[in-house]
């Protein structure tokens, strides 16, 4: 069946290579989610066929394996779009889905903060109808030597180190 792509770079790939049989990402293209965790240590990206397919219900559990990891930012593509009050996609902290940290349907889809090195993230489709889906990067928040994580910081440091640039040029 169809799988959420996932991989440490972009699934871009991916689309090239689903079998037109069942709609699945060709092994080797994407890591396809099964049974078990997921370990990372550097940002992921996940994201759906677009459209998505029918009857999809897919579960997986990603870990950051480095010890510095306090929490994950999840930054989601501005277009991620399903179905709304029909289709779910649940962030949670256990793997039956009861502690949730974050569910969308429809197009309400906003970046946000785990506090925890991990997620359960479960995906369910109907079999009527099936919008563009969604994509999104887990990115990992280090805390290096007891330094407090602040992404608007970084930002603004980022930012000045493009001007600092652009006035030496």
């Amino acid at each position: 069946g169809c799988r959420v792509c996932t991989s440490a770079t972009s699934c871009e790939e991916c689309h090239d290579d689903y079998d037109d049989v069942d709609n699945s990402c060709v092994q080797g293209s994407c890591i396809s989610p099964q049974d078990g965790a997921m370990t990372y240590r550097s940002p992921i990206f996940v994201e759906t066929r677009h459209p998505y397919c029918a009857n999809m219900n897919v579960s997986q559990h990603y870990i950051f394996t480095d010890p510095s990891v306090e929490g994950i930012l999840i930054d989601f593509a501005e277009h991620s779009d399903i179905e709304s009050g029909y289709e779910f996609l649940t962030f949670s902290r256990d793997p039956d889905g009861l502690d949730i940290i974050q569910q969308f349907s429809g197009n309400s889809f906003h970046d946000f903060n785990i506090t925890s090195n991990s997620f359960y993230l479960n995906f369910i489709s109907d079999h009527v109808v099936h919008y563009w889906g969604f994509e999104f990067t887990a990115i990992p928040l280090i805390n290096d030597n007891g330094i407090d994580v602040d992404m608007d910081e970084i930002g603004e440091e980022e930012e000045e180190e493009e001007d600092d640039i652009d006035e030496h040029q």
